[in-house]
């Protein structure tokens, strides 16, 4: 819709830069949406309660939030000073080796907590098996890269909220405190 937009309404002339960005599967402390993995496994530990999977071998391109929110604003950045050159669709995920399971990130997620169990359960409705996002134009022409590797991620992720829970500290001084520890792991360019 935005290219046939793009392509219909601007001509070289007047052209701003319009862009679409994707995201892979996006985790990160604060999340506290139901039927979302690391929230319900987080709750589930913390009410003693054992955390089920519907489809534990499944793959997904996990990434912490900060990652695909670099990429917007170096998009942001380069098309305002290029809009030609830099409008268009961009995918923000995880690089093509690292698909993990559902499974494993559960099991990430009860190493980094100390405790919580896991069982898995039949599904009843159609998921895709795998999902990747093709990110080679982001790291081409934006020169990004995502900066955590899946387990230090989820792990990421996971000191958000136990840190917030168990340790009972502010949720906005966390929040802070990772993205500044994500700036200077990042490149920024």
């Amino acid at each position: 819709m935005v290219r046939a937009y793009r392509k219909s309404f601007l001509n070289r002339s007047n052209r701003p830069g319009i862009s679409t960005g994707r995201a892979g599967n996006v985790i990160g402390g604060g999340d506290w949406s139901n039927k979302r993995l690391i929230p319900d496994c987080i709750r589930s530990i913390c009410s003693n309660k054992t955390i089920m999977l519907r489809n534990p071998n499944f793959n997904r391109p996990w990434q912490h939030v900060l990652e695909p929110l670099k990429g917007y604003l170096i998009l942001a950045k380069k098309q305002y000073f290029k809009p030609l050159d830099f409008s268009g669709a961009w995918n923000f995920g995880t690089n093509p080796k690292s698909l993990t399971t559902v499974k494993k990130i559960v099991e990430y997620i009860i190493k980094y907590w100390g405790e919580g169990k896991l069982v898995t359960k039949k599904n009843n409705f159609y998921e895709q098996e795998n999902l990747q996002l093709n990110i080679s134009k982001a790291k081409k022409k934006l020169n990004w890269r995502p900066t955590y590797n899946i387990k230090d991620s989820v792990n990421f992720s996971a000191e958000w909220y136990y840190e917030v829970i168990k340790n009972k500290k502010s949720p906005i001084e966390i929040t802070k405190n990772q993205i500044q520890k994500y700036m200077n792991d990042s490149e920024i360019s």
